[in-house]
């Protein structure tokens, strides 16, 4: 992937709650193994991407 392009993304990232910063002392969310969605389609609303979830947790449940 373009390092660019993951650089504006990591600064394009907002807290959308406290609850999602992992290291208090430098108030920083550390997300492992992100799964990222890439689309060139509006999305308006969670029915649009239940298919894309309902995969990853078939996934996720995988041994």
């Amino acid at each position: 992937m373009n390092k660019n392009l993951l650089k504006e993304c990591k600064s394009i990232v907002v807290f959308i709650s406290p609850f999602f910063i992992s290291d208090q002392d430098r108030m920083v969310a550390t997300i492992d193994d992100p799964y990222i969605l890439i689309t060139d389609k509006k999305i308006t609303a969670i029915a649009d991407l239940l298919p894309v979830l309902e995969k990853m947790h078939q996934v996720n449940k995988s041994p």
